[in-house]
């Protein structure tokens, strides 16, 4: 489903974020992305999901080069990508309804069925009673569930996470990575970003360590 064959990726000619990486992600699998701090972890998102392009070698996903897609057409590719942010991305001057509206507007979902899909995912999230609620009336747990139900509303094949829990607290992590579990077993391709590198053990799923670039594990 994913595969990354030799892939580097240079930054103005100078700071070498990846070098030479090449792994496979199968269809529903849970990756755990793990590293200190600049090592590459937000990097390898951001090439699935066509925010950046390698310098050399190839990101294949779904059978797709992402160098090759146009730019006109990465709105439809990212269609089937789920991305959730650490800093939450939410759009503060919207409630917690209409954040989950412009996801689906922009994809242009049928507006007969945008409430549906939005009352399913946050029901599911156990968040519907906060429709209205504007973000800033959140915790932050809360605020990181809409990130999530904002990615998960699209029913997408492929959730990229970038260090979900690295804002909020021990307990709202552990219930946020209880969902991810959930998310995985239903299907969905997970690919996770933490520096917590004791979750993969816990949860008992793969993990590819980066140092300065480099695969050091996997």
């Amino acid at each position: 489903m994913i595969e990354f064959d030799n892939v580097s990726k240079v930054y103005q000619n100078k700071w070498t974020a990846l070098s030479n990486v090449s792994f496979k992600v199968e269809k529903g699998e849970f990756l755990f992305i793990t590293g200190p701090t600049g090592a590459g972890k937000t990097t390898i998102l951001k090439l699935i999901y066509g925010e950046e392009l390698p310098t050399t070698g190839k990101v294949i996903v779904n059978n797709k080069n992402v160098s090759l897609i146009k730019k006109k057409e990465l709105p439809f590719y990212r269609r089937n990508i789920g991305i959730i942010f650490q800093d939450f991305k939410l759009l503060y001057d919207r409630t917690v309804y209409e954040n989950l509206e412009f996801v689906l507007k922009a994809i242009g979902t049928k507006e007969d069925e945008i409430r549906e899909k939005i009352i399913r995912t946050l029901t599911r999230l156990g968040m519907v009673h906060k429709k209205d609620c504007y973000p800033y009336q959140l915790s932050g747990g809360e605020q990181q569930k809409v990130a999530i139900a904002r990615a998960l509303v699209k029913d997408p094949e492929i959730i990229l996470a970038d260090e979900p829990t690295g804002n909020i607290d021990e307990e709202a992590s552990k219930e946020i990575i209880n969902i991810f579990k959930e998310i995985n077993l239903m299907g969905a391709t997970v690919i996770m970003a933490t520096h917590h590198s004791e979750l993969p053990q816990i949860l008992k799923k793969r993990r590819l360590h980066i140092v300065s670039g480099k695969i050091v594990y996997d």
